[in-house]
This record gives C-alpha cells, sequence and structure tokens, in this order.
C-alpha cells in the first residue's frame, strides 16, 4: 500500500513538472514571437489618373473655350469703347461750358478732336477748294474776323510753344459740333474743318439737324464774305 502511494506520487509529481515545463516553453516561444514581431506600415503613394475624352467631349471643350475667348474680347471692347465714350463726354462738356468758367486746356483740346470726326471744309463745300488755298497771313486775318463775328460762341486754344493755335466756333444750341480754324506756324499752313461728335454719343431731332447746318452754312458764308472782300 504505501509503494502504490509512493508511485501516485511519483507520478503526480512527473506530470506537474511536465506541465509546468510545457507552459514555461509556451511562454518562451510567446515571448520570442513577440519580440520578432515586424511592424509594418503602407507607404503613401502618389496615383495619377489617366482620362479618357471622346471626340464629342473634345468638341464640346473646344467650343466652350472658344465662347470663352470670344466673350472676354467682347468685354474688353465694351470697356475700351465705354472709357471712350466717357472720356468724349467729358471733354465735349468741357468745351461747351462757359466761356469764363471753360477749363479745357491745349492738350485736353487735342486729345477732344482726336476722338471727333473731323470733315475738311473742302469736302463739305467743293467750290471752295482752290479757293481756300491761302497764305498762312490770311488765315490770320480771317481768326481776327471769326472772334468779331463770334465773341461770345468763339473758342481759343494755342501751344506752349505759340505754333500751333485752334479757333473753335460754336453754336448756341446746338452741342454735336463746331467749326474748328486751326494755324500750323511750323508749316505755314491753315485749315478749316466740321468737327462732329460720335454718332454714337448724340441722337439728333429735326432741330438738330436744323442748327448744325445753320452752324455750318454761318460759318461757310463768313468765310466766303471775307474771300470776296479780299478780292475787291
Amino acid at each position: 500500500m504505501e509503494q502504490a502511494s509512493d508511485l501516485n506520487e511519483d507520478t503526480d509529481s512527473r506530470t506537474s513538472d511536465s506541465e509546468q515545463d510545457k507552459k514555461s516553453l509556451t511562454d518562451s516561444m510567446e515571448k520570442k514571437k513577440s519580440s520578432t514581431r515586424i511592424h509594418v506600415e503602407i507607404k503613401q503613394e502618389s496615383v495619377n489618373y489617366v482620362g479618357y475624352y471622346s471626340s464629342h467631349e473634345q468638341l464640346m471643350q473646344q467650343l466652350i473655350l472658344e465662347c470663352a475667348r470670344s466673350t472676354q474680347k467682347k468685354l474688353t471692347e465694351m470697356a475700351k469703347q465705354g472709357t471712350k465714350h466717357c472720356r468724349t463726354h467729358i471733354l465735349w462738356n468741357k468745351l461747351l461750358s462757359p466761356q469764363e468758367s471753360n477749363q479745357l486746356g491745349f492738350i485736353e483740346f487735342t486729345e477732344l478732336k482726336s476722338l471727333a470726326k473731323l470733315e475738311n471744309l473742302s469736302v463739305i463745300h467743293p467750290n471752295l477748294g482752290l479757293l481756300l488755298n491761302q497764305p498762312l497771313s490770311w488765315y490770320q486775318d480771317l481768326a481776327k474776323l471769326l472772334l468779331n463775328k463770334y465773341s461770345d460762341q468763339c473758342r481759343f486754344y494755342i501751344s506752349p510753344d505759340g505754333n500751333i493755335q485752334y479757333y473753335v466756333i460754336l453754336h448756341p444750341r446746338y452741342a454735336g459740333a463746331f467749326m474748328l480754324l486751326s494755324m500750323d506756324l511750323h508749316t505755314s499752313r491753315g485749315d478749316l474743318y466740321a468737327v462732329y461728335r460720335p454718332s454714337q454719343e448724340l441722337q439728333e431731332s429735326d432741330i438738330c439737324r436744323r442748327d448744325k447746318e445753320a452752324l455750318i452754312n454761318g460759318f461757310i458764308n463768313c468765310v466766303c464774305f471775307y474771300l470776296w472782300m479780299n478780292m475787291i
């Protein structure tokens, strides 16, 4: 009996030792696995997607770009025209202001003239073409006559060096045009013009057209009178 009991105790002891060995081996393997575990991280990469456009889509894209360019061009042109109209309006109003408060200078008048339409008197009245081929002194004397006749409606502009002179004849009621006598002492040349405000700046009625004709015809009559005076 004692031998059997001892045998059982020995067997239990061996079993216990075996379980402890297995447990120790398992713990050792777990530690080894944890120590050799590698941390894996996925690196971010840039991806480029290649798109495909059908022929219809390419055509629509081209049409859209053309419309965008056309619209941009039109807007730019509208802005330029608006700036030009505004500038013309300001300069023309300065020209028409009362003589005592007129602030339009020579440079501004030259700019106004470049924005307007000029028509030579020989084109308006072709019969005067040869008669207006006169020396500078003739135009200088004509300027004196114009100052006497149109004293209230006359404006005078001269360049800083005194070599370019402009005599402007206005109409008391018509703001769409003026008559101009220009003299250039550099070239010893004189010219007569009708200067018109741009058509988009002015809408003319029948009364305005009659006033414009009165302005032009009155100026031509004055020139013809001076020509006749020099012939007798």
